[in-house]
């Protein structure tokens, strides 16, 4: 029976990978690959806790180790077992999404395992022992929290990126600002330097062929 239920965990694991590694079903799905990937795993795992598990339970092996003093399986261990299962992939949709997918997420599998519960332990359920008040409080409960913890450091996360990526923005603007008062700066200092070296010594020049030139007509020898 454990080695039924670990096989059927690595099965359920292998083909959530498969799913998560399919390049076709990412490109056909788009936007819902995702949440189907998500939808799987938690109908996988409520399955394999509540139908599976209490199917090997009711088997006549599990009947002869239960009269040896071996216990039958109870509420608490669906409950519990899929605390974990469910807890990963609800911090995943925190993560990814936001607080009101989780708060949906966090309804959903309480309307889908509430049922399961009561179906398979009709007695507990109707005394409302801990298994229900537990999924139907305290496990809400913890869920939110952490659902809640999650988004908001994955919202300040995405704050910092959105500053940081601003900052960058107002960097690279500083940097092209800077680069052009450079150039301008070494424009205007060339410009300083034709006029006060080039341009006087052309302007020498000019005088001096002015000179020269008049000077052809009444000393040409002084000219030359």
């Amino acid at each position: 029976i454990v080695a039924t239920a670990v096989a059927a965990n690595c099965v359920g694991i292998a083909f959530l990978l498969a799913f998560l590694y399919s390049k076709q079903l990412m490109l056909r799905l788009k936007h819902w690959f995702l949440p189907v990937a998500i939808g799987l795993y938690t109908v996988g795992v409520i399955v394999e806790r509540y139908v599976l598990l209490n199917f090997f339970a009711n088997s006549e092996e599990w009947m002869q180790l239960a009269s040896r003093g071996r216990p039958n399986f109870a509420a608490q261990d669906s409950v519990w077992g899929t605390l974990l299962s469910l807890l990963v992939v609800l911090v995943m949709i925190a993560w990814q999404y936001d607080i009101r997918r989780v708060i949906y997420y966090v309804v959903a599998i309480f309307l889908v395992e509430a049922p399961l519960l009561w179906f398979f332990y009709p007695s507990e359920i109707g005394r409302l022992n801990e298994p229900f008040i537990f999924i139907a409080i305290g496990r809400t409960v913890i869920f939110l929290a952490v659902g809640y913890i999650v988004t908001r450091m994955i919202g300040a996360q995405k704050q910092q990126r959105i500053e940081l990526a601003m900052a960058n923005d107002k960097l690279f603007e500083h940097a092209a600002t800077l680069e052009q008062l450079t150039i301008s700066r070494e424009r205007n200092r060339m410009a300083r330097e034709l006029h006060d070296t080039l341009a006087h010594s052309l302007s020498a020049v000019s005088v001096q062929l002015e000179a020269v030139d008049s000077a052809f007509e009444s000393s040409p020898a002084d000219a030359r």
